[in-house]
């Protein structure tokens, strides 16, 4: 994980990883219903309720001794493919520092004294698509007001609220204002929610408590839809799951690192085929893939995956997905207790990965968001020099220096590499030879071997010619040279053979890849299966990835790479 990610968890660890201390006069579950249901209309989907500590170490160092017994356990799976050890590690969380420990518990200090927070709501609405998202902060007689508007809150109905997208530093204060008041007072009717309490009630006396729950209107709205869709994805049993349903609750204390997830349905008989339609999803899958699933690629890459967790909670159904009682169904983690299971479980993932090939999703997937990364990248480079990066750096004589990825790393999260190389000198040069080997993960794809990876190999390549990406000149390259339509123009390929990251003139040339996609002699490095179709990532001006398969017309893979050649693309 970078740097950044590390920041941003250690920052929102201070507002929503906490422990169970000595805070506010603590209500009961009752009491937190009823003080949130000024807030509950029939739209609401999720409430999460945190208490908030008086510090943050002695959960930090639980987390870290957590973590790292999983991490011991990834280790000690034999055999573990190298792709699902990616996918584990890409996913799992990070250790914590004593340093960012001592940051993030100053900033919760700070939360609590300087703001008087004691306690805050997470409350998310189908008011629209995307889902919105508010924090309330409940107003009592230690809440400063005046510091938290400030903040971009709004005082409503006895909470200070703020819009998600505002407490993200996405929107002005203004605006979040007005989404609050749209959300919670323009037109509001409140709807009594039973389950909350309930919910809260299970959670006891863990700190962090959550509901989530189907709107009111849910199965009706489903049970209209679903005539008016085509197989298959008119078999899926939607009423199963909002029929039936109830609510889901989960608890968690980081104290103990201990929590549970309970799903309670309306009674015994609806909880079992429930349970019964999540044991069967590998089996759902494969009827899916009969009537038709296997023709749409976006629902290729869901049968796989349905293929894969419906295997693994088959497989480990005592662990993840353990018979009902009451109504209820009970998934609970209990730290070090659950180490064997932890363990099985891993065990099953690595078995069912290679059974169902993840690791063709995993590798896509991850070279997918490093072409989508390198294409930002390119766009913060253009808002700061108002052109794209040349495909090369040159010297003054008009000799090349170094690869257009050295001009992008700052723009990676790269700056002190990039400080390191001189930028005067070739590429080649006695000091910038130590930088060959050292180039970083986002430009190689995971397809690529350990040695090509080591020797500082990549796999990504502009395609340079006169009417694609053009060799560095007189004049600069824009994005406003683009006339075809960022989006219908490629900015970055993968390539068969590696070349060294640094080096500044082996980009794929234009006259070879305008052979086509599936022709050895364009170089052009077809590095990925999708069912019977090779093919490779390819990325796009206006930021997206797309798989372009072996099968493209030559007529469409020509017209995707010119910036300026007028074609009109069929089936865009």
């Amino acid at each position: 994980m970078s740097r950044y990610s590390k920041i941003y968890f250690v920052l929102l660890s201070a507002i929503t990883l906490c422990c169970y201390g000595q805070c506010y006069a603590q209500k009961t579950p009752k009491q937190l219903a009823e003080e949130i249901a000024p807030l509950v209309s029939e739209n609401t989907i999720c409430i999460v309720h945190v208490d908030v500590a008086a510090s943050l170490k002695d959960v930090f160092n639980v987390y870290n001794a957590n973590i790292q017994t999983f991490r011991d356990a990834v280790a000690s799976v034999a055999d573990m493919d190298e792709s699902v050890k990616s996918a584990i590690a890409e996913y799992t969380l990070p250790k914590i520092s004593e340093q960012e420990m001592q940051i993030a518990n100053k900033q919760f200090q700070e939360l609590r004294k300087t703001f008087g927070v004691q306690d805050f709501y997470y409350l998310a609405t189908l008011d629209g698509v995307p889902i919105s998202d508010f924090i309330a902060i409940p107003v009592r007689p230690e809440t400063n007001k005046e510091l938290l508007e400030q903040q971009k809150f709004t005082e409503l109905n006895g909470f200070m609220i703020i819009y998600g997208k505002a407490f993200r530093n996405t929107l002005q204060r203004g605006t979040s204002q007005e989404f609050v008041r749209r959300a919670f007072q323009n037109g509001f009717v409140k709807s009594q929610r039973p389950e909350i309490a309930e919910a809260f009630a299970i959670a006891g006396n863990k700190p962090i408590k959550a509901v989530a729950f189907f709107p009111s209107y849910a199965n009706t709205l489903f049970s209209q839809i679903k005539p008016t869709l085509h197989k298959p994805l008119n078999m899926i049993p939607v009423a199963q799951i909002t029929d039936g349903l109830r609510y889901a609750a989960a608890a968690f204390d980081f104290n103990t690192f201990r929590g549970e997830f309970v799903i309670c349905s309306k009674d015994q008989a609806s909880a079992e085929q429930l349970r019964n339609l999540v044991l069967s999803l590998s089996d759902t899958t494969k009827e899916l893939q009969k009537n038709g699933v296997d023709k749409w690629d976006d629902l290729i890459v869901f049968s796989r995956w349905s293929d894969f967790i419906g295997g693994l909670v088959k497989q480990n159904s005592d662990f993840l997905f353990p018979p009902a009682q009451d109504g209820k169904i009970v998934i609970r983690y209990q730290s070090t207790d659950s180490a064997a299971d932890v363990k099985k479980l891993l065990n099953s993932v690595n078995a069912l990965a290679k059974q169902v090939k993840m690791d063709e999703i995993f590798h896509q997937k991850t070279c997918g968001n490093n072409i989508k990364q390198i294409v930002l990248a390119m766009h913060n480079y253009s808002d700061v020099h108002l052109k794209l990066t040349p495909a090369y750096s040159l010297d003054k004589d008009g000799k090349p220096l170094q690869s257009w990825r050295v001009s992008l790393l700052p723009y990676l999260g790269e700056t002190a590499l990039y400080e390191k190389i001189r930028r005067d000198e070739a590429w080649d040069s006695e000091w910038n030879k130590q930088f060959h080997n050292q180039c970083p993960a986002i430009f190689q794809c995971p397809t690529m071997t350990d040695e090509e990876k080591t020797n500082g190999g990549t796999s990504y390549s502009l395609v340079v010619g006169n009417k694609t990406y053009p060799t560095p000149g007189k004049r600069h390259f824009s994005l406003s040279d683009i006339t075809d339509g960022t989006s219908y123009t490629i900015a970055v390929i993968e390539r068969k053979t590696p070349i060294n990251w640094m080096q500044p003139d082996a980009e794929l040339s234009q006259d070879a890849v305008f052979h086509g996609i599936s022709d050895a002699a364009s170089g052009v490095g077809l590095r990925h299966q999708k069912e019977d179709n090779a093919g490779l990532n390819a990325g796009f001006f206006d930021g997206s990835q797309r798989f372009l398969d072996e099968k493209t017309p030559l007529e469409k893979w020509k017209a995707f790479l010119t910036f300026s050649g007028g074609e009109w693309i069929l089936d865009r």
